[in-house]
């Protein structure tokens, strides 16, 4: 297979995957609301880079068909950015759950005392059938009108 003109170099095709990869990562998450921050697409990452989606198309299909394991290679190298970002982002993240919390709830949570939280941990459990389990739980079904209610509540 010839190579397509115009051609991606792999180094700047790894960056576009990871780029890409991000992007639907982020898609599906949810992480961006609409009425805040302009929704990113695909055809913002190929601006970025100065491409079309069919130079991109091209030049995917052919890093795919080398069949020597370049896109193979590709892939665990982008992958291997992304473990490494995740990991950088989750550094910037408190080590405990705590330690978000303000000091006021914190106090509050120290208060309690050990008695209370020994006899809650002491507390048996009594083994629950599967039917008695279902009828135990108090789950409602929610109407379309309902939901989408609680949903705007959430966001």
């Amino acid at each position: 297979m010839s190579k397509p003109n115009p051609f991606i170099e792999q180094s700047k095709m790894e960056d576009i995957l990871y780029d890409v990869a991000l992007l639907y990562g982020m898609q599906t998450t949810n992480s961006f609301a609409s009425d805040t921050v302009k929704k990113i697409q695909v055809k913002d990452v190929f601006e970025k880079y100065n491409i079309d989606s069919l130079t991109f198309t091209e030049n995917n299909r052919y890093y795919v068909l080398l069949k020597k394991g370049v896109y193979f290679d590709m892939q665990n190298r982008v992958m291997e950015r992304l473990k490494k970002e995740k990991i950088r982002i989750d550094s910037l993240l408190p080590a405990k759950e705590f330690d978000a919390v303000p000091v006021s709830v914190m106090d509050t949570l120290s208060a309690v005392s050990m008695k209370e939280t020994e006899k809650v941990a002491e507390e048996k459990v009594k083994p629950v059938s599967k039917a008695n389990k279902a009828k135990s739980k108090n789950v409602k079904i929610l109407d379309a009108g309902r939901r989408k209610k609680v949903l705007e509540q959430i966001r």
